[in-house]
């Protein structure tokens, strides 16, 4: 599992970040297995997890960073993916992961203390009904979301509330059909997007990243 994580990183450019970053890498993946035999937050262990999971967060993260946000709201934030490994390596923006389950939240606030993520605070609500944080109260300059659902009218909608002027919707998605037809609701609501296919290391299965911006309201 090191092997495969060490690797991967430098396959991203990665391998010459701080040496703290790869330990809170490793602290994570280790609470990770911990709590997955009690909660079953994700469907995969050993390899497969740094590589599914890990390594398919972080594959972005330059585009991502690129966009300069200094707040992000990580929806539907489960085990923490993508928002856990992006605040690891984007310790300027800060986070806010929604995540309505109760024993998911309690997993993700042991992580952030066990890791002393200083950039993130954990949110227990769904999605609309959440309150942007005092540091985004004009909304999130990026929201995030993997593995959440399918992009829809009422979605656009909920995530239109929370997003700054100006802001980045960024979608972690797969097979390439799927995405067009989240592009096409996005693009109906008033949105540019731009479908960024990813190579993540050691992955076979296609990847790809939605990214969405929505004109300023005048």
């Amino acid at each position: 599992m090191i092997e495969v994580l060490d690797t991967g990183l430098e396959m991203l450019g990665m391998s010459q970040e701080s040496p703290d970053r790869r330990t809170s890498l490793l602290r994570y993946l280790s609470e990770l297995r911990l709590w997955n035999r009690k909660l079953g937050l994700v469907e995969a262990e050993g390899d497969e997890l740094v590589v599914r999971h890990v390594l398919d967060c972080l594959t972005p993260l330059s585009i991502i960073k690129s966009n300069s946000p200094g707040t992000v709201a990580d929806l539907g934030s489960g085990a923490g993916l993508p928002g856990i490994p992006l605040a690891i390596y984007m310790d300027s923006s800060e986070f806010a992961l929604v995540e309505r389950s109760g024993r998911r939240v309690g997993f993700l606030k042991n992580v952030v203390a066990l890791l002393r993520l200083k950039n993130v605070s954990i949110y227990e609500s769904d999605f609309t009904r959440h309150t942007p944080t005092q540091a985004a109260q004009a909304g999130y300059d990026l929201i995030s979301f993997r593995a959440f659902r399918p992009f829809s009218e009422d979605l656009i909608v909920g995530i239109r509330r929370i997003l700054s002027p100006g802001g980045v919707v960024a979608a972690y998605k797969g097979r390439d059909e799927n995405v067009a037809e989240d592009a096409r609701l996005l693009q109906a609501a008033g949105a540019v997007t731009e479908t960024i296919p990813l190579e993540v290391p050691f992955l076979k299965h296609e990847r790809n990243l939605l990214l969405a911006r929505f004109p300023s309201e005048s």
